[in-house]
Protein backbone atom coordinates (compact mmCIF):
# COMPACT_ATOMS: atom_id res chain seq x y z
CA UNK A 1 0.00 0.00 0.00
CA UNK A 2 1.18 3.49 -0.77
CA UNK A 3 0.70 6.02 2.03
CA UNK A 4 0.71 9.81 2.00
CA UNK A 5 1.49 12.03 4.94
CA UNK A 6 -1.58 13.97 6.04
CA UNK A 7 -0.89 16.26 9.00
CA UNK A 8 0.51 13.84 11.61
CA UNK A 9 -1.08 10.73 10.05
CA UNK A 10 -0.20 8.42 7.18
CA UNK A 11 -3.27 7.71 5.08
CA UNK A 12 -3.57 5.03 2.45
CA UNK A 13 -3.79 6.37 -1.08
CA UNK A 14 -6.59 3.88 -1.68
CA UNK A 15 -9.75 4.26 0.37
CA UNK A 16 -13.00 2.35 0.72
CA UNK A 17 -16.28 4.07 -0.10
CA UNK A 18 -18.83 2.83 2.43
CA UNK A 19 -22.06 4.09 0.90
CA UNK A 20 -23.12 0.71 -0.51
CA UNK A 21 -22.31 -1.94 2.08
CA UNK A 22 -24.20 -5.20 1.53
CA UNK A 23 -27.61 -5.37 3.19
CA UNK A 24 -29.70 -8.20 4.57
CA UNK A 25 -33.36 -8.96 3.82
CA UNK A 26 -34.53 -6.19 6.15
CA UNK A 27 -32.38 -3.55 4.44
CA UNK A 28 -29.94 -3.26 7.35
CA UNK A 29 -26.18 -3.53 6.83
CA UNK A 30 -25.19 -7.20 6.58
CA UNK A 31 -22.55 -7.22 9.29
CA UNK A 32 -20.96 -10.54 8.28
CA UNK A 33 -20.40 -9.54 4.66
CA UNK A 34 -19.36 -6.02 5.64
CA UNK A 35 -16.84 -7.40 8.14
CA UNK A 36 -15.33 -9.54 5.37
CA UNK A 37 -14.93 -6.45 3.16
CA UNK A 38 -13.39 -4.32 5.90
CA UNK A 39 -11.13 -7.17 7.05
CA UNK A 40 -9.77 -7.57 3.52
CA UNK A 41 -9.17 -3.82 3.21
CA UNK A 42 -7.41 -3.64 6.57
CA UNK A 43 -5.19 -6.64 5.72
CA UNK A 44 -4.20 -4.87 2.50
CA UNK A 45 -3.33 -1.67 4.40
CA UNK A 46 -6.33 0.55 3.73
CA UNK A 47 -6.88 2.97 6.59
CA UNK A 48 -9.10 5.57 4.92
CA UNK A 49 -12.82 4.83 4.87
CA UNK A 50 -15.28 7.30 3.35
CA UNK A 51 -18.48 7.19 5.35
CA UNK A 52 -21.31 9.46 6.41
CA UNK A 53 -24.37 9.29 8.60
CA UNK A 54 -26.68 9.28 5.57
CA UNK A 55 -25.06 6.09 4.22
CA UNK A 56 -27.56 3.96 6.12
CA UNK A 57 -25.61 2.57 9.03
CA UNK A 58 -22.11 2.42 7.57
CA UNK A 59 -20.59 4.51 10.38
CA UNK A 60 -22.06 2.26 13.06
CA UNK A 61 -20.93 -0.86 11.18
CA UNK A 62 -17.37 0.39 10.82
CA UNK A 63 -17.29 1.40 14.47
CA UNK A 64 -18.36 -2.08 15.58
CA UNK A 65 -15.99 -3.86 13.23
CA UNK A 66 -12.84 -1.75 13.28
CA UNK A 67 -13.23 0.89 15.98
CA UNK A 68 -10.17 3.02 16.64
CA UNK A 69 -8.04 1.40 13.94
CA UNK A 70 -9.61 3.56 11.25
CA UNK A 71 -8.58 7.17 10.69
CA UNK A 72 -11.40 9.65 10.02
CA UNK A 73 -10.68 12.96 8.31
CA UNK A 74 -13.12 14.80 10.53
CA UNK A 75 -11.15 13.73 13.61
CA UNK A 76 -8.10 15.39 12.09
CA UNK A 77 -9.70 18.78 12.67
CA UNK A 78 -10.63 19.60 9.10
CA UNK A 79 -13.82 20.97 7.68
CA UNK A 80 -15.37 18.96 4.85
CA UNK A 81 -14.12 21.50 2.28
CA UNK A 82 -10.58 21.42 3.70
CA UNK A 83 -10.55 17.63 3.70
CA UNK A 84 -11.76 17.53 0.10
CA UNK A 85 -9.13 20.05 -0.98
CA UNK A 86 -6.38 18.06 0.76
CA UNK A 87 -7.45 14.89 -0.99
CA UNK A 88 -7.72 16.48 -4.42
CA UNK A 89 -4.53 18.53 -4.13
CA UNK A 90 -2.38 16.12 -2.18
CA UNK A 91 -3.42 12.57 -2.68
CA UNK A 92 -4.38 12.41 -6.32
CA UNK A 93 -1.29 14.16 -7.70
Amino acid sequence: MIYKQFKDKKLSSLGLGCMRFPTDESGAVDMQKTEEIIDLCMREGVNYYDTAYIYGGSEAAIGKIAGEQIIKLMTLGLTEAEAEAQIINGFLK
